[in-house]
């Protein structure tokens, strides 16, 4: 998310290729109902969960960044 941010920001486009990466990684654990797996248990770090509010708002986040980078011509 913050790869896309930086290069809309004209800083750096050093890390968009894996900021890409990490999103394509991270949207083949969202299920069918649109909800995060595999992460961590919000209440115990030792545990995986089965749903994260803190996953689904990072998701969000990176679309959005994702977006506003590829409407700006994906540098």
């Amino acid at each position: 998310m913050t790869s896309r941010r930086l290069s809309t920001l004209n800083l750096t486009n050093d890390y968009v290729p894996f900021g890409v990466d990490m999103l394509s990684a991270v949207s083949a654990k969202v299920n069918g109902t649109g909800y995060v797996t595999q992460v961590v248990n919000p209440y115990d770090f030792t545990q995986q969960g089965a749903e994260s509010a803190e996953a689904q708002s990072f998701v969000l986040m990176a679309y959005a960044a994702y977006n506003e980078w590829d409407k700006m011509g994906q540098p």
